[in-house]
């Protein structure tokens, strides 16, 4: 007997009734999971208006320096190949 029959308690010898002992016994386990998913929920903190607005402003400011020095970086690459390859 393998380690799922064990533990869904799988009688070979009542097909239909160890499916639906299964099927019993995996739709209570979901029940479960969603009632404990809604409990965790429950508990989430979730942030407010000024911390939301705080943090998607230091992302915006982080992307703009980024993409500046990602630029200047470009421009001086560019200025490479050009001045030492001829292009």
């Amino acid at each position: 007997m393998n380690k799922i029959s064990k533990s869904l308690k799988i009688d070979k010898n009542h097909p239909k009734e160890s499916f639906k002992q299964r099927f019993f016994e995996l739709s209570s386990s979901l029940f479960v999971f969603i009632k404990e998913s809604a409990f965790e929920l429950k508990k989430m903190v979730y942030p407010t208006r000024v911390e939301t607005m705080t943090v998607t402003f230091q992302v915006l400011v982080a992307v703009i320096v980024l993409s500046l020095i990602l630029w200047l970086i470009d421009l001086f690459f560019g200025w490479v190949v050009r001045n030492f390859l001829g292009f």
